[in-house]
C-alpha cells in the first residue's frame, strides 16, 4: 500500500513535528498530546499557568518567545487583525 505523505514526512503546520511512536508534536521546545489538547511540560515564559500556550489569548498575543503583545501596537491595526480572524473563521462557528 502506498505510503501518505503524513507518514513519510513528520513536520506539519508550522514546522510542529509528529512523533508516530509517541503520537505527540514537538513545537520548538514543548511536546504536545493532541488526545488531552495540553502540553506534557511547562512553559519557559512565566505565567500562572506554565502548561498554556500563550495564555489561552492567541488574539491578543503572539510569538510567546517573545514578550510583545498586541497592546504595543495602535489599536487601528489591532482592530484590523481581530476584524480578519473573525471573517476568516466565522463559519466554522455558526
Amino acid at each position: 500500500m502506498e505510503r501518505q505523505l503524513r507518514e513519510e514526512n513528520p513536520f506539519r503546520y508550522a514546522s510542529y513535528f509528529y512523533d508516530e511512536e509517541t503520537k505527540l508534536y514537538y513545537l520548538s521546545m514543548r511536546w504536545y498530546e493532541p488526545l488531552i489538547g495540553r502540553y506534557l511540560s511547562r512553559d519557559i515564559v512565566p505565567s500562572t499557568n506554565l502548561y498554556l500556550y500563550s495564555e489561552n489569548n492567541h488574539i491578543n498575543r503572539y510569538l510567546r518567545l517573545v514578550p510583545v503583545t498586541f497592546n504595543l501596537v495602535s489599536d487601528k491595526i489591532k482592530k484590523s487583525y481581530q476584524s480578519e480572524l473573525i471573517a476568516k473563521n466565522r463559519k466554522k462557528f455558526l
